[in-house]
């Protein structure tokens, strides 16, 4: 159970805007806001104090028009918080200047948001935000996307575009394209012993002078292909083939004037059979690598791993909650790949998982049991969307203002993929944009709440993992915190006019059969 304060809504004291002229902010430019403050009657908030903070947040923007091209690593960091932070005061004209230096985390487009809270002199606050887009470089650089995983003989192609804030294309700017072949390679060292003690002053008291072996494991990325080109109004291109299955990298890389640097990459895992294993770190779990992020119903999806064995049992299961597909198959070492249809029990998401059971291959060592048994696990999340698209809604209104107290018709038009109009359900409702504000509301998605993803209800548990295995198995998670909790003072009843800040809330709105509906809204009088 829980307690929720409920009051009637009071209007902001003042309007506390945020505006900038500033476009393109790029890393390392000093940005200039100008916050106004000014009470609803029009006079200046002089003398009240503003204090503001500017955050950052990673996020997934893009360039438009470049649909399947990704405009950031693979590899690129996210960290977010607050930048910088200060205090100003509101001046005669009702205006105060923040001037804060952009600093971003990686060389990749981020949210940047400044906000401020006005303290008037009756003790209450008023906020405001205002996001913005911030720039590794002047221009920036863009690759291709390509499948997760491609079988042995295909080529390599960095396909590179370099673009300006607003997606235009630039020529003649530089790109360095590279392709690194990324694996783990492993060893097995010896620990100091009596007899590196002896060397080195440590008394000898006899017995064993050899220390026990422990593995050792370090990633290495070397470069495989580079090409130098320069851009044009179409993507260029660096064609390779490579002479070996395994994981790769392909970058592009450009500067600016200013010595920015914008790097762009993607991952492929190139997969074939009989291959030296090296793309997982030895004794961790097993990559999953779907060939494409999302399926629709009725298609067939496929999943590509590689094998650390040279011989081995794989149970390869699709589940969440039960199990949905399974098969059994004795593979060898490398790339191998697993197929399985996609029905509509897998919406919205589904776990591919992969063990992997190696039994023992030879008789056990004095000091070094290379041969044991070993058994290898690893999960991949698929996302699986319906066969059919989405609906598309639209509002029509008479213009963009109204006087108060007028009844303002509001045409609601609703259609397919296919852009033709379908009977269809609507809510429709009008809030204040005062209490928009405080909420910071956002339209929702209504196919991210209907197909909300699901968490995988299962754990491995095999015994065998226990005696045979080096992995160590993840512990589940599971409550915390105290709960409880003081009951608030009751709030005081007072004498203010209510305000109603949902004029119109129709929840079930049907539309005919062109997928049109109509309304009317009673604009408030005040």
């Amino acid at each position: 159970s829980m307690t929720v304060q409920v009051r009637d809504y009071r209007p902001p004291p003042l309007r506390v805007d945020v505006t900038s002229e500033q476009k393109g902010l790029v890393d390392g430019e000093v940005a200039r806001t100008e916050v106004s403050a000014r009470y609803p009657f029009g006079s200046a908030a002089a003398g009240a104090t503003v204090t503001w903070s500017w955050t950052r947040s990673g996020s997934d923007l893009a360039p438009e028009g470049w649909s399947g091209f990704t405009f950031e690593g693979v590899d690129a960091p996210s960290r977010e918080g607050t930048v910088s932070q200060g205090k100003a005061t509101i001046d005669a004209a009702g205006k105060a200047v923040i001037e804060s230096k952009v600093v971003m985390s990686a060389a990749r487009r981020e949210q940047a948001a400044l906000e401020v809270s006005v303290l008037d002199a009756s003790g209450r606050l008023t906020g405001a935000r205002q996001t913005y887009v911030t720039y590794p470089a002047e221009h920036e650089v863009g690759v291709r996307e390509v499948k997760d995983w491609l079988e042995t003989g295909a080529s390599l192609d960095v396909e590179a575009v370099v673009v300006d804030h607003e997606g235009g294309a630039v020529a003649g700017k530089d790109v360095q394209c590279q392709i690194w072949r990324e694996g783990w390679q492993a060893w097995w060292q010896r620990a100091k012993g009596r007899h590196d003690q002896e060397a080195e002053g440590g008394d000898d008291d006899g017995g064993d002078d050899r220390g026990p072996y422990r593995e050792r494991h370090a990633r290495e990325k070397k470069l495989a292909h580079r090409c130098k080109l320069t851009s044009a109004g179409a993507p260029v291109h660096c064609a390779w083939k490579p002479d070996r299955p395994g994981s790769y990298l392909l970058e592009a890389t450009t500067r600016d004037r200013q010595g920015h640097t914008a790097v762009a990459s993607t991952r492929v895992y190139v997969a074939g059979p009989d291959e030296h294993p090296d793309r997982d770190a030895p004794g961790t779990a097993v990559t999953l690598t779907p060939s494409q992020p999302a399926w629709k119903v009725g298609d067939t999806a496929q999943v590509a791993f590689e094998s650390p064995f040279p011989d081995a049992e794989a149970l390869f299961q699709v589940e969440r909650g039960r199990v949905l597909h399974t098969e059994r198959r004795r593979v060898s070492g490398g790339g191998q790949v697993f197929s399985f249809p996609v029905t509509a029990d897998m919406l919205p998401n589904v776990f591919a998982s992969v063990s992997l059971v190696r039994p023992r291959t030879g008789p056990p060592g004095a000091k070094l049991d290379l041969d044991s048994p070993d058994l290898r696990v690893g999960m991949a999340e698929l996302k699986v969307t319906p066969a059919v698209g989405p609906l598309t809604v639209k509002l029509t209104l008479p213009g963009a203002e109204a006087a108060a107290g007028t009844k303002v018709p509001v045409v609601i038009q609703v259609t397919d993929d296919a852009g033709q109009g379908v009977p269809a359900e609507v809510a429709l409702f009008v809030v204040d944009e005062g209490v928009l504000r405080l909420t910071k509301y956002e339209a929702p998605r209504l196919d991210e709440s209907m197909f909300a993803r699901k968490k995988p209800w299962f754990a491995w548990e095999d015994l065998r993992r226990s005696l045979a295995s080096r992995v160590v198995p993840p512990l589940l998670p599971g409550p915390g915190g105290d709960g409880g909790g003081g009951l608030p003072q009751p709030l005081v009843a007072d004498d203010r006019d209510r305000f109603d800040p949902t004029p119109l809330w129709l929840p079930a709105l049907t539309t005919d059969a062109r997928g049109e509906a109509r309304a009317t809204l009673d604009l408030p009088r005040r």
